[in-house]
Parts: C-alpha cells; structure tokens; sequence
C-alpha cells in the first residue's frame, strides 16, 4: 500500500508536460494555503459576530460589498492585463511584458486616486441609514466607517496589481499565500480588539483595513527587488499604446465585471432593505458554508486560466482537451463532497456558529444548488477568459443584469430568502447553456463569428 501511495504521489510531479507540472504545483499548495484560508474564515464570522452583534455584522457585510463594487472600476486592466503579460511572457518578449506592468500600474492608480476622492465628496451626502435600512444613530459612524474603508480599499486596488502579475507568471499558490498571510493577521487583530475594547464597527475597520495594505506594500517591495527585477515598474517604460492593447480585452472584462455588480454584489443591498440586516447575516452565513467548495474549484481552476492563454497561443489543443476532462472528473468529486455536507449542516454549522443564529434547510438547500452551480459555470468560464474570447460571455452578463434586481425584489417579497437564492442560480445556468458551447468550439478549433470574439 505504501508503495502505491508512494508511486501515486511520484507520478503526480512528475508525470506531464511543463506547464501540467506546474499547475499541478500550484494546485496543491493553494489547497494547503486555502485550507488555512478556510480555517481563518471560519473563525472571523464567530470571533467577530461576537465582537459585535448580528444586525452590526449584517452592516459590515453589507458595506463590503458595497466596496466590492469599487473594484470593478479597474475597468478590466487587471484581468487584461493578466491576459497580455501571459502571451508576452509566452512569446518571450520582456519588454513588452514590463512596459504593461509599468502602464498598468500607472492606469489603475490614476483611476484610484479619482475614486477615492469622488467616494469622499459621495460619502458626505449620503444618508446611511435609508441605504442600510438601520437607525439613524448610526449615520455619522458610518461615514467615519466608510471614509477608512475606501481609502484603503482604493490603496490595496493599486498594491494587488502584483497579483495579477504572479498569476499570470502561473504562481498563483504565491499570491494565494499572500492574501492569506493578510487574513490570518487581520484575525489576530481582531480577537485582540474582543479581548481589548467593546464592540465597535470602527475599530474593526481600521483594523481590518490596515492589515492588508501593509501586507501587500512589504510584498510588492520585496518580489520587485527579487524574482520579478526584470518587471519592476517605471515611469519611462509607461508606454500608451499598451493600455489600447490591454483594454481592447480589458473594456469586455469591465463591463462582464460591472454586469456581476447587478448579477452577485447587489444581493446584500436588496436583502437588507426587503427583508432587514438579519436576513443578510443567515444568507452570508449560507454562502460562506458552501462557498469552501467553490473556492476548491476555483483553486483548480485558477493556474489553467494562465495556463490556457499560453496553450491558446502555441495552438496546443489536444492538452487543452486532455485538461477540460480531468477538471470535469474534478468538479464531480467535489460536488458529491458538498452533497455529503448539506446532509449533515445542522450539526456542523451548530459546532461552527453556535446556536445563537439559526439557519433554515430549506435556505441551505438552494445555496447548494446554487454553488454546484456556480462552481461549474466557473469551470467554463475560466478557461475561456484565459483564452480571452469573452464577448459572448459579456453579452449573457449585461442581458441577466438587466432582470436581476428587480426580479430578485420581487422573489424575495413574495417567496423569502428562498426564493431570492433561487433567482441568482438562474444566471450560471444560462452561462452554462452558452459557454458549453463557446468551450467545445476552442476545444475543437472551430471559432467562428461572434464566439471568436
């Protein structure tokens, strides 16, 4: 048996191409860093629900969504540029591959910079507790809340361009490792705040907030003078004619990514004004439950989207078909593990939260559904934006977030949380009804038209 065990594991590093070896790598060490990021994510909602209470926790969730929206205004020079660097690299051509670094640093912090400053003029007109649907006690906090929360937001945006840069060098058990050091010291700050202070909203968000910045300066400073030198970014290798290059496929990332704000990011707004703040703790409490599994998929996932942009431009389609069928075999395996998981959620989500906040079934039972979905929709989706012929995808997108909002306030007013889970699952099956078709067509080297695009 340990002779097998031993031959199985040889054979996994050691068996395949270059590039095969290398995802593999990065698969397995992102599982063993996701695996601490899981621990630490389960251990934030009970540390700080406890630190705070539930209708505050629900305010915090709901602002961080509200910032997850900001990040979108990169207008797709992240995942563009992700694309461009892959193909430079895979070409060979260092150069150009620092000179989109350079620009993209440059584009993305001049775009910052401004959102900052709109959201801080933006932050002193609005009434916080319409939008939340809170106390109005809680207004002026929540603009000393959202001052801090955007300012570093808006500074971690310009830092993280290193991780696009690490994921397209397809390391991205690196920059998972990173994120992941910046959660594990937001948590320690976070059981000192319970053990140090009374509950407090802005305490946790300048906390919180902090952390990571640091975090990610440190790591910038650190890889620009060590293994990416040859990349480090400057003034004189700002070169305009890459931005045209990068937002060619960066703008259709954009408006995919802006079509997502309506499709995922609006949930915890509507919720909160349909049904109030506790109905938005039970949903998160739901996703974040399942959302493990996901994440396992998009750890699998995420080295192949680089990957699939260096296999696409040296036509390497036969290993590009040998992959899709063992991602498939892999989404199957982690489906009957969520399955297993569902059936036995009462007593792990009591063991997990306690019984403080209680979670209905039939709730649990929908964000299963919606996770096995939304897992294999990303399964296409990833490596189709790898290969960047996202045009259809952005047309599925604009046309689902058009129906969204209204359609979720309509299902949630008449059918609960239930129903408002059951709209969101509409969206990766109409993904995954298109994208099959999209992902057989690059498989087969047969695009044509507007999947070409």
């Amino acid at each position: 048996m340990e002779r097998i065990i031993s031959k199985a594991i040889k054979n996994f590093f050691t068996k395949g191409n270059q590039r095969t070896l290398k995802a593999k790598k990065n698969i397995l060490l992102s599982l063993i860093i996701k695996g601490i990021h899981i621990c630490t994510t389960l251990l934030v909602v009970p540390i700080t629900i406890n630190y705070i209470n539930a209708t505050q926790y629900g305010i915090w969730l709901t602002l961080s969504s509200i910032l997850g929206w900001l990040s979108f205004f990169d207008i797709g020079l992240s995942n563009g540029f992700r694309n461009k660097f892959a193909e430079a690299k895979a070409t060979g051509n260092s150069m150009l591959a620092k000179k989109y670094v350079s620009t993209t640093y440059m584009s993305i912090g001049v775009i910052f910079i401004c959102v900052a400053i709109i959201g801080f003029i933006i932050n002193l007109f609005l009434h916080w507790n319409i939008i939340l649907n809170v106390p109005s006690s809680y207004n002026n906090e929540l603009r000393k809340i959202f001052n801090i929360l955007i300012t570093f937001f808006c500074l971690q945006m310009i830092l993280k361009v290193i991780t696009s840069l690490i994921i397209a060098d397809q390391k991205p058990a690196l920059a998972s490792g990173i994120s992941t050091l910046a959660e594990v010291l937001s948590l320690i700050i976070i059981f000192i705040l319970t053990q140090t202070t009374q509950g407090s909203l802005l305490y946790l968000a300048e906390s919180i907030s902090f952390i990571p910045s640091l975090v990610w300066l440190i790591t910038s400073f650190i890889l620009f003078n060590t293994t990416y030198k040859d990349y480090k970014p400057s003034i004189k290798d700002i070169d305009t004619k890459c931005i045209k290059n990068i937002l060619t496929l960066g703008g259709k990332f954009f408006i995919i990514q802006i079509s997502m704000i309506f499709l995922f990011q609006c949930t915890n707004i509507v919720l909160s004004n349909v049904k109030g703040p506790e109905y938005v703790t039970i949903y998160n409490i739901a996703y974040k439950y399942f959302s493990i599994f996901n994440m396992i998929m998009i750890i699998i996932l995420t080295p192949f989207w680089s990957a699939f942009t260096e296999a696409y431009t040296k036509k390497d389609f036969p290993w590009m078909r040998n992959m899709y069928k063992k991602l498939q075999k892999a989404w199957i395996g982690i489906s009957c593990i969520l399955i297993f998981f569902l059936l036995n959620s009462s007593w792990i989500i009591k063991l997990w939260i306690g019984e403080n906040i209680q979670i209905p079934f039939s709730v649990l039972c929908m964000m299963a559904i919606y996770i096995l979905l939304l897992s294999r929709a990303n399964l296409n989706l990833y490596l189709i934006n790898g290969v960047g012929k996202v045009t259809v995808q952005m047309y599925i997108n604009l046309f689902l977030s058009i129906i969204s909002v209204p359609t979720l306030i309509v299902f949630l007013s008449h059918f609960g949380l239930e129903g408002g889970i059951l709209i969101l699952c509409i969206t990766p099956i109409i993904q995954l009804i298109f994208c099959n078709i999209q992902i057989k067509k690059i498989l087969n080297n047969d695009l044509k038209g507007i999947w070409n695009k």
